[in-house]
């Protein structure tokens, strides 16, 4: 940007509902890290405040219950939408050059503000439909689709966290495919913390689980994994991260480490979060439901060799032979048991583990997702 013939920083404007200078929690700390990232890219970012007044949020997602049920995503209903774009805080726009929206943008719809947007999320509205989202009433569909569509049409930079979500912006939506790109996620850990753990070359086998939604995320799948490679004579260990409460399928087990829900905002379960993925060999998530996962970044980034289902954007953080492998969804906790065991026989683990450490190195942090970006506006003109 030029003002008055000399070169000044391209002031981004971050409009988000919490502070993302300090709000180590939203979007499972995604929020923070992003403009962190903006920020080491060489950006002057400001908060764009989008301050909801809590009695108008309840009074309209009742509203919104009564009308499309009482499973209808009302934070993808024009209703919130509308809300949102009339809570943005006017006065913070002053000095942007451009707009940041981390998976809001459809607010747009109900107001123009005026400045070029970058629209940044890791699906769309229309792939999220009876994969994440279930039972949602036509009227509702209708209305997510529609608010989607106009923010897609009306960003001037479309980012997207992996090519299933890019690709389905151009697909349903129409996008414009000059003006979409992918940038997958980094770890949500500080930088001074990531250190390589030690690639298993025999005894105990750790194999990590992280996740909080223990049904979705295959939680039964990781057990019985475990359970099946120590009847083929490992001793295999399960490290269970998220689910809030003992999970039935773990009680009694002795083979399972049980940490429940670590919040990365809390010093200590920070540290027992750190400790865990770098004590473990293997990290496993049979979700079947996966728009990208920060865990997976993380786990390569200790080196960590992931084995996951082939679905939703896990293809751009879990490459076969390099950093892990992709089963396909019929597949059983046979299969990854088999999968697991093919790797140790064929000696195959050490050089899974160095390309965790690669992938992670090349696309698979924020760094890199900084410099991406910079070159992504810069290719755009808005820089």
């Amino acid at each position: 940007m030029q003002e008055n013939g000399i070169r000044k920083k391209t002031t981004v404007g971050f409009v988000s509902v919490t502070d993302p200078f300090r709000d180590k929690k939203a979007w499972s700390g995604t929020i923070f890290r992003l403009c962190r990232s903006i920020v080491e890219a060489g950006f002057d970012v400001r908060w764009v405040r989008v301050n909801v007044p809590n009695f108008k949020y309840r009074f309209r997602k009742l509203c919104n219950k009564i009308r499309f049920g009482q499973y209808s995503k009302f934070i993808q209903s024009a209703s919130y939408w509308k809300l949102c774009a009339e809570s943005v805080v006017k006065s913070d726009l002053d000095g942007c050059d451009c707009l940041f929206f981390p998976s809001n943008a459809q607010m747009t719809r109900y107001a123009d503000f005026g400045l070029p947007v970058i629209n940044f999320s890791d699906a769309t509205f229309a792939i999220m439909l009876d994969y994440y989202w279930f039972r949602q009433k036509n009227g509702m569909r209708s209305q997510g689709n529609a608010c989607e569509e106009y923010a897609l049409r009306h960003s001037d930079v479309i980012i997207r966290a992996s090519d299933w979500a890019a690709e389905s912006v151009i697909r349903d939506y129409g996008g414009d495919a000059s003006r979409v790109h992918v940038l997958e996620f980094g770890a949500n850990l500080d930088d001074r913390d990531i250190r390589e753990s030690a690639p298993w070359t025999g005894g105990p086998l750790n194999i990590l689980f992280s996740g909080v939604d223990w049904s979705r995320k295959g939680g039964a799948v990781a057990v019985d994994t475990v359970r099946l490679l120590r009847e083929r004579g490992y001793d295999a260990r399960l490290v269970v991260v998220g689910p809030r409460q003992i999970p039935e399928e773990c009680d009694g087990l002795d083979y399972v480490d049980y940490l429940g829900f670590l919040d990365k905002g809390s010093q200590d379960d920070y540290r027992k979060y750190v400790d865990a993925v770098s004590g473990s060999h293997l990290f496993i998530l049979p979700s079947k439901a996966e728009c990208a996962g920060i865990v997976f970044c993380e786990a390569s980034a200790y080196g960590l060799p992931s084995f996951a289902y082939d679905t939703g954007g896990v293809g751009n953080y879990v490459i076969d032979g390099v950093n892990g492998y992709r089963l396909p969804l019929s597949s059983g906790h046979e299969g990854f048991a088999a999968t697991i065991e093919r790797c140790i026989l064929s000696g195959e683990l050490p050089s899974l583990h160095q390309g965790c450490l690669r992938i992670y190195s090349e696309k698979l942090n924020w760094n890199v997702w900084g410099e991406k970006f910079r070159e992504i506006l810069a290719s755009h003109c808005i820089v």
